[in-house]
């Protein structure tokens, strides 16, 4: 995605140059972006002006004004026509599930629950385990007021992005698979520090509540699409995927040099959870390494050599003319 506008074009070329890895991958993802149309980039680009003196600004802007106002809103523009290039290509069928990560902080806090007494609950919803401090009733109860919490969280008015839950089937049984998730998934975010633990919650869901969700917004057309640079907040642990893959790719931060763990990666329409949604609950306990060792530079080059070979676009991730490539 070639910048028009002038300010925008300066700043990535001096960030493209220089020797900070998070502000190269910002201006890379931008130039590396193909599906976003020429309407929107135009739209963006337009009300952008002004405001891209640095980096600082322009980050600035992207997430306190563009965001709110174009993707953390009831109907995001990335499921309408205006981002009709990024729709997803492929065949979905409603009983498909998807998958992801919830942070509970929030939710435990509201509810006063613990962890290990969610744990205890979601064990006796299922039929898993046997009434004990909760009967069948109580736990659905409990369920009900976490999902809630979640719904209503600040968070919850942006778009969802998803994997698919037969790329983590065999991840999600293993014992640590809450840190193993989170590296799949390249939620860098998600980074207790030393000691400290991040309770979390595995949702599991299927296509079918999305498009219910969809059919109630006229001006949704594509209630699934490929993420592109412009439907979140900027971050290095992201690029976009060639046009000729119908699915994201995650960026793993455990490293992922001979391709074998990539998640097709989705943004979807958000909808309300229900308890029959939380799918396992666990704790992210090890903090991200792999980002300084050994680095950012490092994991976002083999990913991109997986997105080029498995697109067959080698030219993929190459800098428009008159650029310095990566």
């Amino acid at each position: 995605m070639t910048p028009r506008l002038k300010e925008l074009k300066d700043l990535l070329k001096i960030g493209c140059a220089g020797s900070n890895p998070i502000l190269v991958a910002y201006c890379h993802n931008y130039l590396f972006e193909g599906r976003v149309l020429h309407q929107r980039q135009a739209d963006y680009e337009g009300a952008l002006q002004g405001q891209a003196s640095d980096f600082e600004a322009w980050d600035l802007w992207h997430r306190d004004r563009y965001l709110p106002r174009a993707i953390h809103c009831e109907v995001p523009e990335t499921f309408t026509d205006l981002n009709a290039s990024a729709a997803h290509s492929g065949d979905l069928q409603e009983d498909q599930r998807l998958v992801r990560i919830e942070n509970l902080g929030h939710a435990l806090h509201e509810t006063g629950l613990a962890i290990d007494e969610l744990q205890e609950i979601l064990a006796v919803a299922v039929n898993k385990a046997p009434a004990g401090k909760y009967d069948i009733i109580d736990a659905q109860a409990a369920l009900e007021d976490i999902c809630a919490s979640l719904n209503r969280s600040p968070h919850s008015v942006r778009p969802r992005f998803a994997g698919f839950y037969q790329d983590v089937v065999d991840t999600i049984d293993e014992s640590d698979w809450a840190n193993r998730v989170r590296d799949r998934f390249g939620l860098a975010h998600f980074d207790p520090r030393p000691g400290e633990t991040m309770p979390v919650a595995l949702m599991s869901y299927p296509v079918r509540g999305l498009l219910q969700a969809a059919r109630r917004h006229t001006e949704v057309v594509h209630p699934v699409c490929v993420p592109t640079v412009l439907d979140h907040e900027f971050t290095a642990c992201f690029l976009p995927a060639p046009r000729q893959l119908p699915y994201g790719r995650t960026l793993q931060l455990m490293g992922d040099p001979a391709c074998e763990h990539k998640i097709a990666e989705v943004l979807h329409l958000r909808f309300a959870y229900r308890p029959e949604h939380i799918h396992k609950i666990g704790a992210v306990t090890e903090p991200v390494t792999t980002l300084s060792n050994p680095g950012l530079d490092s994991l976002r080059a083999d990913h991109l050599f997986c997105l080029q070979y498995e697109s067959g676009r080698d030219d993929f991730g190459r800098l428009p003319t008159g650029w310095t490539d990566p």
